[in-house]
């Protein structure tokens, strides 16, 4: 017998752009604020860290609610949208805020409802207009420009090796968006970002061990922005936010795409404010520029 019971109201039901929202909002602060775990913690940690709480989280969500196994169907997309979300995506984004200020990592985050698109494209079927392909080309010309104008970066990783881990943030971010939206369809996102988490508890727990074994913990214990960090990170990035977003799109609304696209410019904010970078001009500039290409690449998908 359930514990408790989620019934979506009429209003969250039939209209999804404001749980998009919400979600986009919450997903903003995600790499400013991996930004300020990684002042004291590795990528690993942080990656294992906020995964294990989130899944313990929704473990006792999925207990207390009583749902019973997802249909053995979904189990493939499911295990996909498991190791993406909770490990893929994570990982490679704290990996690439190490060499790229959180700014630009912000820009290359405009990629990712393009990315999506074109994902549904390949893998779903989704029929689109020649004139897709060139707006996405001129969204990936921008991206290249963000990261060609870029100043300092350490060199203990190469420009390849930088491309190659932002380009797989991309991926994973935009595998965990379409996968997790096909199994949403079915269960709804709450369930699908609770089984998610819950499914990679035996990895997040294995990878926290090691990584809390192998690094050298701080003198004076962890400071509190940093813990606090870390729990906007596990409850609200890697669980709450996906309760929002995977629940506005297994409605499949064409709007959708467009919410995403207000992150990098609340990101830029985020790291103005937050971090107190120096965010240059042309960034900003560019971020216009980026938006907009990729708006143009949506609508020739479907009408908006």
């Amino acid at each position: 017998m359930p514990i408790i019971t989620f019934r979506p109201t009429a209003a969250a039901a039939s209209s999804p752009l404001w749980p998009a929202l919400l979600a986009v909002a919450m997903f903003s602060a995600t790499a400013p604020l991996t930004s300020v775990a990684l002042q004291q913690m590795s990528p690993l940690l942080i990656t294992a860290a906020r995964s294990l709480i989130a899944g313990l989280l929704a473990a006792v969500l999925i207990r207390a609610a009583g749902w019973p196994l997802p249909a053995r169907r979904l189990w493939p997309a499911l295990l996909v949208t498991s190791l993406t979300v909770a490990v893929g995506f994570p990982y490679l984004l704290a990996v690439s805020l190490q060499y790229q200020s959180t700014a630009r990592v912000g820009m290359w985050l405009a990629g990712l409802p393009l990315l999506t698109a074109i994902l549904a494209v390949t893998l779903f079927r989704e029929r689109v207009k020649a004139v897709f392909w060139l707006w996405a080309g001129v969204a990936l010309i921008l991206l290249l420009a963000v990261q060609s104008a870029r100043r300092g970066a350490p060199p203990a990783l190469t420009d390849n090796g930088l491309y190659a881990v932002l380009a797989g943030t991309l991926i994973c971010g935009a595998i965990t968006c379409s996968t997790g939206a096909v199994v949403a369809r079915h269960i709804g996102g709450w369930q699908t970002i609770c089984w998610a988490m819950a499914l990679s508890l035996p990895l997040s727990a294995g990878l926290f061990g090691y990584a809390w074994g192998t690094q050298t913990q701080p003198a004076g214990g962890y400071q509190v922005d940093v813990l606090l960090a870390l729990a906007y990170l596990a409850v609200i990035s890697q669980w709450l936010g996906f309760r929002f977003w995977y629940g506005a799109l297994s409605q499949g609304t064409a709007a959708l795409a467009q919410t995403q696209l207000l992150q990098p410019l609340l990101t830029l904010l985020l790291a103005a404010w937050l971090l107190q970078e120096n965010i240059p001009a042309h960034l900003w500039v560019l971020a216009v520029f980026i938006m907009v290409a990729v708006i143009m690449a949506l609508r020739t998908r479907t009408s908006i």
